[in-house]
């Protein structure tokens, strides 16, 4: 048996290269993800938040949006009734998780998670107000064409008028 030397340099060539062969062409494609979160108030929209991802098949991404700060500063008071005007530590706004794989035929299924903390008021414990939130975690999976848009009913929010609908955009970035 012959022992062939490769020189340092074209042995890493070779390992680096080696696992993307056995990649699919899919594998290597990435999705372009638009996620619109509207707000309503009844009929009227109050305001659109946008979310745009880059993703290959198979990745989760996040992005995550902050609240203005006067939505997201505790007016509890703390002990002997000095008011709290300070942020929380807390987050509070709203978060997107998603995820994109081809299903075959041309379609991609596209799994969201939809997270919003918002600040509910302060509840007394003692002679303390502590802040409370509102969590409301909406998980959808939609299945996708390149270039498919669908809008999905986020439901209302049970304490005032305000409902919510989500916009979700594919298209497929070519390689």
């Amino acid at each position: 048996m012959k022992r062939i030397a490769l020189p340092g340099p074209l042995l890493l060539t070779l390992l680096s290269v080696m696992p993307s062969l056995a990649q699919t062409d899919l594998e290597l494609r990435k999705g372009s993800l638009e996620v619109t979160i509207s707000r309503y108030e009844g009929e009227q929209k109050v305001d659109d938040q946008e979310f745009r991802f880059r993703l290959a098949f198979g990745e989760q991404g996040s992005l995550r949006v902050a609240d203005a700060p006067d939505r997201s500063v505790a007016k509890c008071t703390y002990g002997v009734g000095a008011p709290a005007h300070g942020p929380t530590g807390q987050f509070v706004g709203r978060q997107v998780d998603a995820m994109v794989s081809s299903v075959g035929d041309g379609k991609f299924k596209i799994h969201l998670v939809v997270t919003e903390r918002s600040l509910a008021g302060c509840r007394p414990v003692g002679d303390l107000e502590i802040p409370v939130y509102a969590n409301r975690i909406v998980s959808h999976d939609l299945v996708l064409a390149d270039g498919g848009v669908e809008e999905v009913r986020m439901g209302a929010d049970k304490s005032s008028i305000e409902n919510r609908a989500m916009r979700v955009a594919l298209t497929i970035v070519p390689k």
